[in-house]
């Protein structure tokens, strides 16, 4: 019974693990884009920090790629910055190659 139940208390471990990294990689690349987004309008230092940090708290509770994508849109736009779907889409997939390799690397 020692073995069945060192093997559960395993898998648990395993999947609180997975639930945890798919997290810390979903907010990071997050970050990543939130950056990007802001360079693209022109913010630096602290207020492009506080962008990225605020397009993770409005995209959190879902955190799916058009949530992200859409909100970035509405700035983009209350700014007059023009960028196509493709673009944003490309860029989302950079950003989280990065993310996964920062991930990788701290772990």
């Amino acid at each position: 019974m020692t073995t069945f139940n060192d093997r559960e208390k395993a898998a648990e471990n395993k999947y609180a693990h997975d639930q945890e990294r798919q997290f810390l990689l979903k907010a990071r690349r997050t970050k990543l884009m939130g950056l990007w987004a802001a360079r693209r309008m022109n913010l630096s230092g602290g207020a492009a920090d506080d962008y990225a940090k605020g397009l993770i708290a409005a995209t959190i509770s879902s955190n799916e790629d058009q949530d992200i994508l859409a909100q970035i849109k509405v700035d983009f736009s209350a700014r007059g910055i023009t960028a196509n779907e493709h673009e944003l889409k490309e860029e989302l997939f950079k950003v989280s190659q990065v993310a996964k390799e920062q991930i990788a690397k701290e772990v």
